[in-house]
């Protein structure tokens, strides 16, 4: 373990989660971390909220009931969840004009 490794320089702050001395973490400790892994990956930066974004969108439109991604997301109300995360995709573009044409037909 780390705290073995560090001995009386361990800050024991008794988290689940720190940073590699025990320190507690910073919102910036997480963007650096995810911004290492996409860089080392040849991955374009992106921000842990737009990771977020991703996620919710994605479960909305596989079918999750709008009730359940709000509260899973810690969201107050549905309609927050509506609000900001439906987002028109290039795809929802093509299955509307697709619709569209199969009712004109």
């Amino acid at each position: 373990m780390k705290q073995k490794k560090f001995g009386d320089a361990w800050n024991d702050r008794d988290r689940i989660i720190c940073r590699y001395n025990g320190l507690p973490t910073t919102p910036s400790s997480y963007s650096n971390w995810l911004t290492d892994i996409l860089l080392k990956n040849g991955i374009r930066k992106v921000s842990p909220h737009s990771l977020r974004h991703t996620c919710i969108t994605t479960l909305l439109r596989n079918q999750i009931p709008p009730q359940v991604v709000s509260k899973w997301a810690g969201h107050s109300s549905t309609s927050i969840t509506l609000n900001t995360y439906t987002h028109l995709l290039p795809e929802d573009k093509t299955m509307c004009a697709n619709a569209l044409n199969y009712a004109f037909e």
